[in-house]
């Protein structure tokens, strides 16, 4: 297999990938499990290893139920984990596949990942501070999965991140993602809609961004993939509308 590599990145996109960075990075430094699992509850470093990966456990426990449920019976050789953190769902999903791969922007997740993670053994965690996934070749993945990262990342990226996960995913395989689409009525989401972003992230501390159910469907179909299910979710919070989408690659010969 051969790696493919697009198109330069924007200046925009890289200015936007290196706050990414620093701001993970930080969040990396001082409290990597509540930055990757916010819980006001286990905020100042309470999360407890156990529990935090036990919930990662679960979490992938009722993907891996649906992905039954839809009927896509893929092969578990190897899998992504796009936006790993600290190896969160990442030592998860190597409960279900041969070997895990996962991806984060920020060295010290990665870092701390390769040192926690029970399964680290079948996992290899890697640092991409690109606009792209150009470190990983086409057709590589049985399944890519990425939960609460696209959110925070911002529109522009997150169409080229997801032209990606088109571009390595396996012919056959699966591309698992959630995203928010807008938020949620009443007003809070009034507030999200039409306050400066800029202000919106200082007083959060995380930018949160959705994107239109019509945009990604668009996005995915464009890219060649099918998409088998649209299902609620509530991981974005109650102050938006969420959805987890599942796409597949079709298999050699066969059009989407």
């Amino acid at each position: 297999m051969t790696s493919r590599r697009g198109a330069s990145p924007a200046s925009g996109d890289a200015s936007r990938v290196e706050q990414l960075r620093s701001r993970w990075d930080e969040h990396g430094r001082t409290d990597p499990m509540w930055a990757v699992l916010t819980d006001s509850a286990k905020s100042g470093g309470r999360w407890q290893a156990e529990d935090f990966y036990a919930h990662g456990s679960a979490e992938i426990e009722r993907l891996m139920k649906r992905l039954d449920e839809l009927g896509l019976a893929h092969q578990r050789q190897s899998a992504l984990d796009f936006g790993c953190g600290v190896g969160r769902l990442t030592n998860a999903l190597a409960d279900y596949f041969e070997h895990v791969d996962g991806v984060d922007i920020s060295a010290e997740m990665v870092r701390q990942a390769a040192q926690m993670a029970p399964n680290r053994d079948r996992c290899t965690f890697h640092t991409n501070v690109a606009s792209d996934l150009s470190i990983f070749p086409d057709d590589l993945f049985d399944l890519v999965h990425c939960n609460i990262v696209l959110q925070h990342v911002g529109p522009q990226l997150t169409r080229s991140y997801i032209a990606e996960f088109a571009r390595i995913v396996r012919p056959g395989g699966v591309v698992h993602f959630q995203l928010p689409v807008k938020p949620a009525p009443g007003p809070i989401g009034f507030v999200l809609q039409l306050a400066p972003k800029a202000l919106l992230n200082r007083l959060r501390g995380m930018s949160m961004h959705g994107v239109s159910e019509t945009r990604v469907h668009a996005l995915l179909y464009s890219r060649g993939l099918q998409v088998v299910a649209t299902d609620p979710d509530e991981s974005a919070g109650h102050r938006w509308i969420s959805r987890r989408y599942t796409a597949v690659k079709p298999a050699k010969g066969h059009s989407a």
